[in-house]
């Protein structure tokens, strides 16, 4: 894969190769698209539900259904982390 950084991003990334968070700065990279394309998830599922809300078709939820779901989605990100 091929991409240029701009000398801010360079800095950020080679920082957290040193520190020791990512083995390169590909691995940088590949961790910042991640949670680029789980935010884009998250926004799409956003934007279904606003408009199942504004239709009247929503889903009432109880406390346990909630936290279950915060556990899957914080599973699902600590499993497409790499880290």
């Amino acid at each position: 894969m091929s991409y240029q950084l701009t000398p801010a991003q360079q800095k950020f990334a080679e920082a957290q190769v040193a520190s020791g968070a990512y083995e390169s700065t590909d691995k940088v990279v590949e961790a910042a698209l991640g949670l680029l394309r789980d935010r884009q998830v998250e926004f799409e599922r956003l934007v279904v539900a606003f408009q199942e809300l504004e239709q009247g078709d929503h889903h009432t939820f109880d406390v346990e259904d909630i936290k279950r779901m915060g556990r899957e989605l914080l599973d699902s990100k600590r499993a497409n982390s790499g880290c």
